[in-house]
């Protein structure tokens, strides 16, 4: 029951960053075309993060490999420094007259902050 149990836990993990990865990525395309037009980069963050997304999968639903706890955190909070660093100097080589970068940074720091409170921190008082 526990292995039943285990493995529902992880599709739903994978299908939650699967839904914020189609929603950011829709959110990264549209800044992209309405900031930076003349330079389609979208692509950029899209294929990096997809290939995240495809390694999740991978490990979590094929491979069963559970990133529980602190393990977990520590991939989100690297997917999340990658990213982000990425997002940044796709902002500055693009479209250095418009500052965009924070706001996938704040979103998903916020996501990281949830994650690291109630993932970590409320495990570790129980």
């Amino acid at each position: 029951m526990a292995q039943g149990t285990s493995l529902l836990r992880e599709k739903r993990g994978f299908l939650a960053h699967l839904v914020i990865y189609v929603l950011v990525n829709a959110m990264l395309i549209a800044t992209n075309f309405i900031y930076s037009p003349e330079t389609i980069w979208f692509f950029y963050p899209l294929i990096a993060w997809g290939i995240g997304i495809a390694i999740h999968c991978l490990f979590s639903i094929r491979w069963k490999v559970s990133l529980n706890g602190k393990r977990g955190f520590l991939a989100h909070l690297v997917a999340y420094l990658l990213v982000n660093a990425m997002l940044i100097a796709i902002n500055f080589k693009y479209s250095p007259e418009t500052i965009w970068f924070f706001y996938p940074l704040i979103a998903w720091g916020i996501g990281i902050a949830m994650h690291f409170l109630f993932g970590i921190r409320g495990k570790e008082k129980e």
